[in-house]
């Protein structure tokens, strides 16, 4: 039986609200065995020791008298708490004795019922069509959708307690507290007989931190006799009784967990509160124990020891009908320590005699006879106690048990000599081994002590070879930590012999235990940070800290084939430098049968390392089949299909090992990270469906755990309940300050809430509790938002400095010289890492450089952009780009437009490319249908390109088509970035040129006011362009037709490349008189205007003529691997 706090609200509540919830787990604590049945008889009071029946296996009479000294004053012994035993005194004292009468008149009134208030008839049809459907979504935990059939309910049929009630079910479910409080309330106000909607009330009163609102509720329905539903009573008294224990009233707490156990429980079990009721008593036998534990306190000590023999008695039976045996250690611990304190020695020792056998001397029980012993309780008798045992060929599940329990009862010389005499005549067993090492390595043996150690772990290398790691970690856990192991083996002469392959094995391993690389750890390359599913990339050569053990590990295979230890450990080490084809040699060399658990998972992370997925997963599915029940296999598996690209068969792994263990929380957390990667891409189509499947699933199977509560907090952020979710999420953080993941979602319930100052002490507290990479990266975005530049800069720092020196580590120093502004050293850094590892690699290094480059005097920029474009192809023409610019920032544009072109000929296919060259003519009114076809590529590439589409109306501006022109300055307008000022002010041109002078000043304006603000380094044409735009709208603001206005030149106008030149209103259009087919057409006379090209029609592109192609461009190279 494992000792727990009551059920908390959350449980009982469940159990109230379905009936049927699994019943808690207490190692076997049931009060029936399992049938449902109660085996406690309903006494008031604990069971006194003759009442009880037998107390275990020993068979110690129940009403043993003391025959041994009290020991009223003795301290429990390890694993039990000590505060929580320790007698009272004074004030305190009298406080948990307080009558509960006397705590009763202190007590606030319970909610009172309101006559007027009070429901009548049955609820309108439709309201209890949606009750039903609202059950049915119950049953099913879709909580949210029963919620809103059941508000609308509610709102059809106000005050039904039946409706209350289920919404209270319904938002609790949820996580909601707060609101099922408030239904729950109305219920009882407007049925104060409400029993059912009271309890649930009042606990929720005392989770919600008002325990004296909750235990007023509670009493009420421990006072009264629901003859509906008679295991509300008890029930009630239960929760108040545990109430009263955190309120530190312990003997009102005592009289009423009597009442719980006085209730009949005949006819309990047709009802759902009947079977919450039954549910609670299966654990009967913890409720008995922390009665005692509450007696103990009260200053009690036999009413204390009684309650335990009760506990011992609600056990339920074993196979073979006879009493139950109490095999949890606290139990155990509290029936001895009882004992002991009442000076009843023989109960004590047949207590502690009974539960080595039947444990196979487990480690508690030899911890318990060793704090016996030592507590008072007479060595002689219990060895001779223990050698009856032991010759009376009583079977034993580890044969070295009594042994065992003979050490711990003797002086420390004769329990070594025992133990040595038993390793010596059964070989290596490791319990006695680990035993024996424990009293060499114990204070008062010292130096002596220590090297006796060392040389006991190498005799058991040299003669139980294949279990040698057993043998040395047993060691390792008991030295006092990597130096203490290394001064030990330094003070041991034997352990420096050059020719003892079992010196030269113990040696290597603890200097790699010195540099930090433990016995169990996998190799580097295996990945233990990243899992089974990353490759981790291997050094470029050994470490020289590997090379001296891997000699010596070496020569220990040549000197002793069979010793296993040395071979693992060389393939361990031989994975650290990233010789994995070496290392897996090494393990095909061990034998078969060695005991070294690490091997079948080094072997998994060494395939892995070498690039051999396939192989690796086969290995990992045969452990998997191996240990079925291993659940870190089935989480490795998972997440190396999932880095594989098999999301499906990761969740299908995943999915499998939830049927087998249903209340797995690790598992479930494992999909749920799963269906958050697949939010990113299309890996699991169907996951929207999944996870909602799986979150009803949690909160089904298990409510109560940290797992179901951050996903509750999760669906209460999506959903928009910040504050409920912050709620929930302070609660979990109340009980582990450092829960990462309940700490990152409540940084994001913490932004959408707005509280910027407590996502600032969030994030600062991540920091200071470890600047890892999750609290950087949290950091960094955090930090990014809010704008805070100088602490976005450390956060980016830190992340840097967790990068190993490398491409990896330089490209993240040269985002942070570019954010802090360091632009000569920024673009210094991006060039320096040219080329990169990867394409990708080069092309974001260069986009830094470009960037900073922008920033630098062009007579700067220029060599470091040239070394760039020479230093890599892959970069050529994004470099070509900034360098043109860079010319032509350096007065020198014939280099530029030659740049441009010879990057074009190399990647003529380079949208880009052929925009910028294309523009750059129709910017200056030359090769304007040279430029033209570069236009048309570009565009024909990146139809939805705005600045393509601007580029294309400007090169037909300028060859004054001005109609097409506004064909392809409306389509680039439509699009996302299409109201560029530039663009703007180039249709607004082609309109006035249009003679639509009225619109043409509507886009010059917009133009205008998107400027503003706009950083003029952004592009050249920003310069000055506010100035531009100003003097055309004035020109054109009520202008008179005739009166000029400028707009930009054409090619075919005098000027300089980009001026303005003044076109004059046109007049008001007249109406065309219909022309006669006989009419001549008029001919244009000298000086006209020429003839308007035609516009073209939707759909249809420029002229073939005018905007052909160019003559077909090689194929682009094949991307790179």
């Amino acid at each position: 039986m494992q000792l727990r706090p009551a059920p908390s609200f959350l449980f009982v509540a469940a159990l109230v609200l379905t009936g049927c919830a699994a019943s808690p787990s207490d190692g076997g604590a049931s009060a029936s065995g399992g049938s449902g049945e109660r085996a406690l008889p309903p006494t008031a009071t604990p069971p006194a020791r003759g009442e009880a029946g037998g107390v275990g296996a020993a068979g110690a009479a129940a009403e043993a008298e003391p025959d041994g000294r009290p020991r009223p004053g003795l301290e429990p012994p390890p694993g039990l708490d000590a505060a929580a035993l320790a007698p009272l005194e004074g004030e305190a004292l009298a406080a948990a004795q307080l009558p509960l009468a006397e705590i009763r008149a202190g007590l606030p009134e319970p909610v009172a019922g309101d006559a007027a208030a009070a429901s009548s008839g049955e609820p309108p049809l439709q309201a209890q069509r949606l009750f039903g459907r609202a059950q049915q979504a119950l049953l099913e935990n879709d909580h949210a959708e029963a919620v809103q059939m059941l508000e609308a309910a509610a709102r059809l049929a106000p005050g039904q307690p039946r409706i209350l009630r289920e919404l209270a079910r319904g938002w609790l479910a949820l996580g909601n507290r707060p609101r099922a409080v408030q239904h729950l309330r109305e219920a009882v106000r407007r049925r104060p007989d409400d029993h059912a909607s009271r309890l649930l009330l009042g606990q929720l009163l005392v989770d919600a931190g008002e325990p004296q609102a909750g235990l007023a509720e509670l009493l009420l329905v421990a006072d009264a006799a629901d003859a509906a539903d008679p295991a509300l009573r008890p029930l009630a008294a239960f929760q108040a009784g545990r109430t009263l224990v955190t309120m530190d009233r312990l003997a009102a707490a005592v009289g009423l967990f009597g009442v719980y156990r006085d209730a009949s429980r005949e006819g309990m079990r047709a009802s759902r509160t009947g079977a919450a009721l039954l549910d609670v008593d299966r654990v009967a036998a913890g409720h008995l124990a922390r009665e005692g534990d509450l007696r103990a306190r009260l200053g009690d000590p036999r009413g204390a020891a009684d309650a335990y023999d009760a506990a011992v008695a609600a056990l339920p039976a074993r196979e073979d009908g006879s009493a139950g045996v109490p095999l949890d250690p606290q139990l155990v611990g509290r029936l001895v320590w009882a004992d002991l304190r009442l000076g009843r020695d023989a109960s004590a020792r047949e207590r502690l005699v009974g539960y080595t056998e039947r444990t196979g001397a487990a480690p508690a029980a030899l911890a318990l006879v060793a704090w016996a012993v030592e507590a008072g309780l007479p060595g002689g008798p219990m060895v001779a106690e223990l050698r009856r045992l032991e010759e009376s060929g009583a079977a034993m599940a580890d044969p070295a048990a009594v042994a065992l329990a003979l050490a711990v009862s003797l002086p420390r010389e004769e329990a070594v000599a025992l133990l040595r005499e038993r390793q010596q005549a059964a070989g290596f067993e490791p319990r006695v081994y680990d035993a024996l090492l424990g009293l060499l390595l114990e204070e008062e043996a010292g130096a002596a002590g220590r090297s006796a150690a060392v040389e006991l772990v190498m005799e058991t290398l040299r003669s139980t070879p294949r279990r040698g790691y057993l043998a040395v970690a047993s060691w390792f856990r008991r030295a006092g930590g990597p130096a203490a192991a290394a001064a030990a083996v330094a003070a041991t002469p034997a352990a420096a012999a050059e020719d003892d392959a079992a010196a030269l094995t113990l040696r290597a391993v603890v200097e790699r235990q010195l540099a930090g690389d433990g016995l169990g750890e996998a190799p580097a390359a295996a990945g233990e940070a990243g899992g089974a599913g990353e490759e981790a990339s291997a050094p470029a050569g050994p470490e020289p800290a590997v090379e001296a053990p891997l000699a010596q590990l070496a020569r220990a295979v040549e000197l002793q084939p069979d010793l296993a230890l040395a071979r693992v450990e060389r393939a361990r080490l031989l994975g650290v430098a990233g010789r994995h084809a070496e290392a897996l040699a090494e393990l095909d060399a061990v034998a078969e049968g060695v005991e070294d658990p690490r091997i079948p998972r080094l072997r998994v992370g060494l395939l892995l390392a070498d690039g051999r997925r396939d192989e690796a997963a086969a290995a990992l599915d045969r452990l998997v089949v191996e240990n079925p029940r291993d659940l870190t296999l089935v989480l490795q598996r998972a997440q190396l299909l999932a880095a594989s690209g098999d999301a499906a068969g990761a969740e299908r792994a995943l999915l499998d090992a939830l049927a087998a263990n249903p209340r797995a929380e690790p598992l479930y957390a494992a999909l749920l990270r799963l269906y958050d990667d697949a939010r990113l891409g299309p890996t699991l189509p169907d996951y929207p469906q999944n996870y909602e499947r799986l979150r009803r699933r949690i909160f089904q199977e298990i409510p109560e755990t940290r797992v179901a509560r951050l996903t509750a907090a999760a669906y209460l952020e999506a959903s928009g309940d910040n504050d409920q979710a912050r709620r929930v999420l302070t609660e979990l953080l109340e009980a582990n300050p450092n829960d990462r993941e309940a700490q990152f979602l409540l940084l994001d319930v913490l932004r959408d809430l707005g509280d910027a100052a407590a996502a600032d002490a969030l994030v600062e507290d991540l920091l200071a509790a470890g600047r890892d990479a999750p609290a950087l990266v949290a950091a960094r975005d955090h930090y990014a938002r809010t704008g805070n530049r100088p602490k976005l800069l450390d956060a980016l720092r830190g992340l840097r400095d967790l990068q190993p020196e490398g491409f990896a580590r330089d490209f993240a120093t040269a985002r942070i010289q570019l954010l802090d502004e360091d632009f000569a050293g920024a673009a210094e850094t991006a060039a320096g890492v040219l080329p990169g590892p990867t394409d990708a690699e080069s092309l974001a290094a260069t986009e830094v450089l470009v960037a900073a480059a922008s920033e630098l005097p062009a007579a700067e920029a220029v060599p470091l952009l040239v070394a760039a474009r020479d230093a890599s192809p892959v970069v050529a023409a994004v470099v070509a780009y900034a360098l043109a610019d860079a010319y032509d920032r350096d007065g020198r544009p014939e280099e530029a437009e030659a740049t441009l072109l010879e990057a074009l000929e190399a990647s003529p296919n380079d949208a880009q490319l052929n925009n910028a060259i294309g523009y750059r003519w129709a910017y200056r009114g030359v090769r304007l249908e040279e430029a033209e076809r570069l236009i048309g590529r570009a565009v024909a590439a990146e139809s939805d390109n705005p600045a393509y589409l601007d580029s294309l109306g400007w090169v037909l501006y300028q060859q004054g088509r001005f109609e097409e022109a506004m064909h392809w300055l409306d389509e680039s307008r439509e699009k996302p970035g299409g109201q560029n000022p530039v663009i703007l002010l180039h249709a607004g041109d082609t309109l006035h040129r249009l003679g639509r002078t009225d619109e043409a000043v509507d886009a010059w304006s917009e133009a205008l006011a998107n400027a503003a603000g706009l950083d003029e380094r952004l592009d050249p044409e920003l310069v000055g362009i506010g100035d531009r735009l100003q003097a055309r709208i004035d020109a054109a603001d009520g202008a008179e037709p005739g009166v000029a206005v400028p707009v930009a030149r054409t090619g075919a106008e005098p000027g300089e490349a980009g001026s303005d030149v003044p076109v004059p209103v046109a007049p008001p259009a007249e109406p065309e008189a219909p022309a006669s087919q006989e009419e001549p057409a008029q001919a244009v006379e000298a000086g006209d205007a020429e003839p308007e090209a035609a516009t073209p029609q939707e759909g249809v592109e420029p002229t073939s003529e005018r905007v052909a192609p160019l003559p077909p461009a090689p194929p682009a190279p094949p991307a790179s691997d």
